[in-house]
């Protein structure tokens, strides 16, 4: 199982979009910036029909387990195997940039088989620019 990586948020990741299997994947947010990620599932070139799955995500704080936030996680094209992640910039907003947060994502597939599909590093920084 391959899953495609398609970001959709303010960040360029190198203007590639990206195949990957599950591994640790970093995500890095601005503070107060709305984040929306699409993922793609393949299966040997093939889209992996989603009909009837379901999707759960949540940010932890590292040192302590803590719940911080829970992703938005929805199938956007279930035939076409495509789900997107968000959080409102509100959400990203209330999330403190000096501590360390990791976070997974998981997908259970009609069958009841589950799957961690992306984990690693959950990154708030700073913005710049004032508003």
């Amino acid at each position: 199982l391959y899953l495609q990586f398609l970001p959709t948020c303010g960040q360029t990741y190198n203007n590639k979009r990206a195949i990957m299997t599950r591994n640790d994947t970093n995500i890095d947010v601005i503070k107060g910036e709305s984040l929306s990620l699409q993922f793609g599932f393949r299966q040997d070139g093939t889209a992996v029909n989603l009909a009837g799955a379901s999707l759960k995500g949540e940010i932890r704080v590292a040192k302590d387990d803590t719940l911080a936030e829970t992703f938005s996680m929805t199938v956007t094209n279930a035939s076409e195997g495509l789900i997107t992640v968000s959080l409102s910039k509100e959400e990203t907003a209330a999330l403190d940039r000096t501590v360390k947060y990791v976070y997974d994502l998981f997908i259970t597939y009609a069958s009841g088989t589950r799957h961690c599909f992306a984990k690693g590093l959950f990154n708030v920084h700073k913005n710049v620019t004032e508003f």
